[in-house]
This record gives C-alpha cells, sequence and structure tokens, in this order.
C-alpha cells in the first residue's frame, strides 16, 4: 500500500479536498514542496527584528548557511553533479530557513523532477542499469520528524546518460500521464532494441515508438535521424515520415529512411 509522505502536514485530507480539484491539488502540491523543498522558511526579516537573546543562534544559523554554500560553489570547475551531490548531503542537516537561503545557489538550469509514489529509489535503480553514464548520485531519507515513514526515501538524485535528474516520492496522489513523456535519441537500430525491450520489462508497448514503462513513465524510443528529419523544409518528405511511423510501435530505422527519401 502506498504511504502518502504528505498527510500528516497541517490540515486533513478531507480539508484539502474541499472545494475544485485545482484547489484539492494545489493544497497537495504546495504541502510537497514544503517537505521536500523546505519552503516553510523564516524570513530575513523576522530574523532582523529578533531580540538580543536569539541573535546570536541566528549568526550561528547564518554561518552554517554560509558553509553548506562554500560547498557548492567552491571550485567552479567541478560539475554540477558533484555540486547536486553535496547539495543533497547538506540538504538534510540544516533547518528550514538555512534550506531557504540554500535553495538560492544555482542548479542545472533544466532538471527533470519525477513524483512516484512510494518506488523513487526502485525507479532510479531499474533506470541506471539500463543507461549507460548513468549513476545514482544521493538518497535523502525521512526522519523520525517528518511525515514520511523514518528510514523510508523522500529524495534521490541521479544521472541518466549524463543527464542529471531528481525522484522523489509523493504518495498516490501523484500519477504520470501522457502529456508528459521521456525522449530518448538512439543512435543505431540495436540501441532502440536494447533500450525498448529493457524499459518495457513489466510496461506496455503503444503506438509510434511509445511505451510505458513498469513505474507509470511514458517515453519515446526514437532514432537520432528522426530528429532532423522533421526539421527538414520539404514538408512531403516528413509526412511521409509521419505516415510510416503512425503504423509503427517500436520504431524501425530503415523503413523511416525509406519513407524520407521516397
Amino acid at each position: 500500500m502506498a504511504i502518502n509522505p504528505l498527510g500528516s502536514l497541517g490540515g486533513s485530507a478531507k480539508n484539502e479536498n474541499v472545494g475544485s480539484p485545482r484547489q484539492g491539488e494545489y493544497s497537495v502540491r504546495k504541502r510537497f514542496c514544503q517537505v521536500v523543498c523546505g519552503r516553510q522558511h523564516v524570513p530575513v526579516k523576522a530574523i532582523k527584528k529578533s531580540p538580543p537573546a536569539t541573535k546570536a543562534k541566528s549568526l550561528h544559523e547564518v554561518r552554517k548557511v554560509q558553509q553548506v554554500c562554500r560547498l557548492l560553489t567552491a571550485d567552479v570547475a567541478r560539475s554540477n553533479t558533484e555540486r547536486f551531490h553535496n547539495f543533497f548531503v547538506s540538504f538534510g542537516k540544516i533547518t528550514q530557513s538555512q534550506r531557504y537561503v540554500a535553495m538560492q545557489t544555482p542548479l542545472p538550469k533544466f532538471l527533470p523532477s519525477l513524483v512516484f509514489n512510494d518506488k523513487a529509489e526502485e525507479a532510479a535503480q531499474f533506470y541506471t542499469s539500463i543507461f549507460k553514464d548513468s549513476k545514482i548520485i544521493s538518497v535523502l531519507r525521512f526522519t523520525e520528524d517528518q511525515p514520511g515513514p523514518a528510514g523510508s526515501v523522500c529524495l534521490v538524485a541521479l544521472q541518466l546518460n549524463g543527464q542529471e535528474f531528481q525522484f522523489a516520492n509523493g504518495g498516490s496522489s501523484f500519477n504520470f500521464c501522457e502529456g508528459m513523456s521521456l525522449y530518448m535519441n538512439c543512435d543505431s537500430q540495436e540501441e532502440i532494441d536494447d533500450v525498448w525491450d529493457k524499459l518495457l520489462e513489466g510496461g506496455k508497448a503503444q503506438e509510434c515508438g511509445w511505451l510505458k514503462d513498469k513505474f507509470g513513465v511514458y517515453w519515446q524510443i526514437a532514432p537520432t535521424i528522426l530528429w532532423d528529419m522533421m526539421k527538414d523544409p520539404d514538408t512531403a518528405k516528413v509526412h511521409r515520415v509521419l505516415n510510416a511511423i503512425y503504423k509503427m510501435v517500436k520504431l524501425d530505422m530503415a523503413a523511416i529512411r525509406q519513407a524520407y527519401e521516397g
């Protein structure tokens, strides 16, 4: 049974669902951000107005934040992946107000973030076993004072084929759909066949090079040449390719090239 780690964060499920579906969805996502991203922060002006007795503590916290930020930016030659790793290592060791400051440190411009019910780590292990240049960077687990079961996975930082990803466990409120998919370019038919067969394990094949894997994530597995073909100014060629793809399940590079050339 999937456990929703967000369920105990202020307000009951009954109250969340009152009103429009959009309001309920916003409430769930807002609470997810509060737990995972540490958005329940102490405003800076609140620290400035603190009585003298607490200013020393506030200064101590600021220094801790500065230490975290130095970890993230000490060596500009390091890859984003390494800085992302250091961020995760430090993430569970600082307060909510410190998290707010640490979150200002830039991460990669685009970081795909997938929220699973409770399979984030299992999915990360599965995907990193399929793609080259892939690894799990860090796993962050819930502590006893957080809404998820203590020791269960909260966040996973990983790299797939050199691209950084963030996986999270958000409970049963989060599901994938066809409206969002991961598109993979393959250089050969052998690569298409290999990736397709591995991702399809426990999943379901769909039309036009699409498949749904066992975690519910949608993928498009396509030859690299297709990307260039779709940009050809000769629209007759493009439509021939599309008409050929419409009849396929797993994409066939040779058949696509033949359709393109007419």
